[in-house]
């Protein structure tokens, strides 16, 4: 579709655009028209786009952060050869009718660095979820440092970087403690993605009795010696961070849209 139409502008989930990456490198297809590539939907780890930054030079990536509740788009980032090679999950600023803020569980503003919930103001924001007031209630708040104005609760986690951009870091629930340790699942899935003969990967927690796991899946064309594995995480985790159980996958699992 994207050769024989002339496609020059792609909007996909970073999952969907994987495959699509796998399917063309390994087809040795070139003729792309393609201008731009937007993302969206999940997670992006731009680690992902280095074969296309080396082959299409000329395309722009950009990272694209939205919730249903903001109507859609929140955040803006062009993502360029400093970004894939940092492999940060960077979302960018706001656009021009949204803010937003880095709030800790007691609606204080965080300082640069500092992981804490997002939330979002402006005029993308709805007014809540039809005949569900204990919902809308829970998800939309009262600004405390603006008058009138409303607040979405994401249940994102992000960091504000000192350029103004956001860093996304996961789900606040998916922020776990283990050992006293608090851990950021994406952090790790991001050192798995840069890992050379890892194609795709992801990291859960499970439970044991009363302990906390982390469990890694990795997708590979090849055998990866676990023990090479985790001694090139420990260049770059903590101990507490580092995955007790690897598990090799054919391809993870996705839902029905790609994600």
């Amino acid at each position: 579709l994207l050769i024989e139409n002339k496609v020059t502008v792609l909007n996909q989930t970073p999952t969907a655009f994987k495959a699509l990456s796998d399917h063309l490198f390994s087809t040795g297809h070139r003729n792309l028209e393609l201008k731009y590539v937007i993302f969206g939907g999940e997670a992006l780890y731009p680690s992902l786009l280095l074969p296309w930054n080396k082959s299409y030079p000329e395309i722009e990536f950009i990272n694209m952060y939205g919730i249903t509740e903001t109507t859609v788009h929140v955040t803006y980032k062009k993502i360029t050869y400093k970004e894939i090679e940092k492999n940060e999950c960077n979302i960018g600023k706001p656009i021009s009718t949204l803010y937003s803020l880095v709030l800790d569980s007691n609606m204080n503003i965080l300082p640069f660095g500092i992981p804490g919930e997002l939330y979002v103001g402006g005029a993308g924001v709805c007014r809540g979820y039809l005949r569900n007031d204990e919902l809308t209630n829970e998800k939309f708040i009262n600004d405390p440092f603006m008058h009138n104005q409303k607040l979405y609760k994401t249940g994102d986690l992000v960091r504000l970087l000192k350029n103004g951009d956001y860093e996304y870091l996961g789900r606040v629930d998916d922020q776990i403690k283990i050992r006293g340790f608090r851990i950021e699942l994406g952090e790790i899935i991001a050192c798995l993605l840069d890992y050379k003969d890892i194609k795709d990967a992801t990291a859960i927690i499970r439970k044991k009795g009363d302990e906390n796991y982390i469990y890694a899946y990795f997708v590979s064309n090849l055998e990866i010696d676990v023990l090479e594995l985790k001694k090139y995480l420990l260049r770059i985790l903590p101990v507490y961070m580092l995955p007790s159980f690897f598990i090799k996958l054919d391809k993870l699992p996705l839902t029905s849209n790609g994600k």
